[in-house]
């Protein structure tokens, strides 16, 4: 009992330690509150960057992305020997595959876009639109071939459709030139946004 009361005098009836131990309190809780401050400040930082860096390996993949698609456009105009893939339509040549262009689309809609150069931005939306153009009007020229010879096949209709192709060549011919100017600059433009 003796104890109890001398521990009771310590702790409760002396002044001098409760406010010694109010200062410990406000210690330990200042202390507690900047370790914790500390914390999500790091916890921040360490997420900034790791979303900085996993932004920078999207931006990677989709530029090496869209060079190998940029790639396979240009491989698509290298061989112009008439075949499956390209016609000679009284001298004018122009390929007959349809360009793919799944790759620029994917960018386009994930925001990806965004992050590139204005100039490489325009470049590259010119060159896409430029093979839209040349898509659209290969199947086009496809779709009105196979009604065209629909009912005759003969000699007449089918120099009758070399007269009418030959337009359609003209204008696929441009848009394949001014394809190949664009995919040299956007191929130079491209392997500059690498990070």
């Amino acid at each position: 009992m003796i104890e109890f009361i001398t521990l009771y005098d310590i702790f409760y009836n002396n002044p001098k330690f409760w406010t010694n131990l109010g200062w410990w309190i406000q210690i330990i809780g200042g202390s507690g509150t900047f370790v914790t401050l500390f914390v999500f400040w790091l916890q921040l930082r360490y997420d900034r960057k790791k979303k900085k860096k996993d932004e920078l390996q999207r931006i990677h993949k989709s530029c090496n992305a869209i060079l190998k698609e940029i790639d396979d456009h240009k491989n698509a105009f290298n061989n112009l020997e008439p075949s499956e893939h390209f016609r000679d339509i009284q001298g004018i040549k122009y390929g007959n595959r349809v360009l793919n262009t799944n790759v620029y689309d994917s960018i386009l809609h994930s925001g990806l876009f965004t992050h590139f150069e204005s100039k490489t931005q325009n470049s590259l939306s010119n060159l896409y639109n430029r093979i839209n153009q040349r898509n659209k009007m290969l199947d086009y020229l496809h779709r009105y071939r196979d009604i065209f010879f629909f009912y005759d096949n003969s000699i007449y209709r089918e120099r009758l459709w070399i007269k009418k192709e030959r337009i359609y060549a003209k204008d696929i011919n441009i848009l394949e030139n001014e394809i190949k100017d664009l995919i040299e600059r956007v191929e130079i433009l491209i392997k500059t946004e690498l990070p």
